[in-house]
């Protein structure tokens, strides 16, 4: 028997469920399938800034979000070498709090929102094996299931919500519009005992070559992730034969400048260490005939900006009403369609694209540099704008033209 569905969704954590969920509202048929077991744990910074939460709260998955022990957090610690910016991010739509949340607990509330909805089917432990053409348009998928069961699904359109690494688009053999390597390894794992700030504070040091990032989440434990060049062979080393042993090595002998070893006497690693020995941020198009991609499947940058999960359920969000009007028609124009969605992508996700490009690559900071986050530091006004620019609240252009402003005052005097 042909099962057949207006959409499938392949991939089922932050940004197919929230399409999932979006599409399933309008009163579509959708297949939300993923290889995965939930709850499950992924490679991610956790980080929901206050922009993410209000929309977890419009799409009715926060309340669902079990263990919610994760203390909610206003303040925010940038350091780049020896400058420090510190504020709280600007308020969006009235949400001040932001979350570092277990994506294991995460990823469970938006597949539990999406099976409370009756036209949303879900299938687990399910991985996509090929693509169902009809010519040259994309119509389904064939899958294998845990027990090597396989099964075809037929639909009007196949959404990838796989990740960096997806599958959709291996199949559909698309090159990258932007591909940028980036010169940094980085790792990541839950760390118990670690002294706090003392006030729940989402810290992220940038010193020299090397990048820290810490931010408290569920149980009492912080997230803790690290990079550092991918041309310090000793490192890859160390990590490589032993991780957990490495991992601890480094955090106690490369942030010496912010006197980190000190924070550590209560601390042990929980869990073991996941890794990124080398990816490219990279921008494809995301939509084509009878298929399209969503989340780090059609745009993926630099984690250390920890956008992803806003960027991921922000995608779908564009994504929804271009497929709704996708359906509604059997005259379809896919390049114009795609000329939509790569021009709405490009108004939200272009600027802090082209940051985490920046930001990946192995440049130390220039004297001019140096000289904007010192006036951004010293001055409330320019903090609330530069910590906009993270949460979405501005774009850079606010924060040049305060920063240019404060300078031009100075001048005046």
């Amino acid at each position: 028997m042909v099962q057949y569905f207006d959409v499938i969704v392949v991939g089922a954590r932050c940004a197919g469920a929230t399409l999932a969920i979006r599409l399933g509202n309008a009163g579509h048929r959708v297949l939300l399938l993923d290889q995965g077991n939930f709850p499950s744990d992924t490679l991610s910074t956790h980080a929901i800034f206050n922009n993410t939460v209000w929309e977890l709260k419009d799409l009715g998955i926060f309340p669902l979000i079990p263990e919610l022990d994760a203390p909610p957090v206003r303040n925010v610690l940038l350091q780049f070498e020896d400058v420090k910016i510190e504020g709280s991010l600007p308020p969006i739509k009235g949400e001040e709090d932001s979350y570092c949340i277990r994506r294991s607990y995460l990823d469970q509330a938006a597949i539990q929102k999406a099976s409370e909805i009756p036209n949303v089917t879900i299938y687990t432990k399910v991985r996509v094996k090929d693509l169902l053409w009809d010519e040259d348009r994309v119509v389904g998928v064939k899958t294998k299931d845990a027990l090597g069961q396989q099964q075809e699904y037929h639909s009007k359109w196949v959404v990838g919500a796989d990740g960096r690494n997806s599958t959709v688009r291996k199949k559909l053999k698309l090159k990258p519009l932007i591909d940028v390597p980036t010169d940094f390894a980085c790792y990541f794992t839950y760390i118990e005992g670690l002294e706090a700030k003392s006030e729940p504070t989402f810290e992220v040091y940038r010193i020299y070559d090397r990048t820290l990032v810490i931010f408290p989440t569920n149980h009492h434990q912080h997230v803790v992730f690290v990079a550092f060049p991918l041309a310090n062979r000793l490192w890859i080393k160390e990590f490589g034969h032993n991780s957990k042993s490495a991992l601890w090595d480094f955090l106690k002998t490369q942030f010496v400048e912010i006197k980190f070893n000190n924070r550590l006497h209560n601390a042990k690693i929980v869990e073991k260490i996941r890794g990124l020995t080398g990816f490219s941020n990279h921008w494809f198009s995301g939509i084509g005939k009878g298929w399209a991609l969503v989340g780090d499947a059609v745009i993926f940058k630099d984690p250390a900006l920890a956008q992803g999960i806003h960027d991921a359920i922000y995608a779908g969000k564009i994504l929804q009403p271009i497929l709704e009007k996708a359906m509604q028609t059997d005259e379809i124009d896919e390049t114009q369609l795609d000329r939509l969605y790569q021009e709405q992508l490009q108004a939200k996700f272009r600027e802090r694209f082209e940051l985490g490009i920046a930001l990946t690559k192995n440049n130390l900071m220039s004297a001019e540099q140096k000289l904007f986050q010192q006036t951004i530091s010293q001055y409330p006004e320019a903090v609330e704008k530069f910590l906009g620019f993270y949460n979405y609240a501005n774009n850079m252009d606010a924060v040049t033209q305060i920063v240019r402003s404060i300078i031009e005052q100075a001048q005046i005097k």
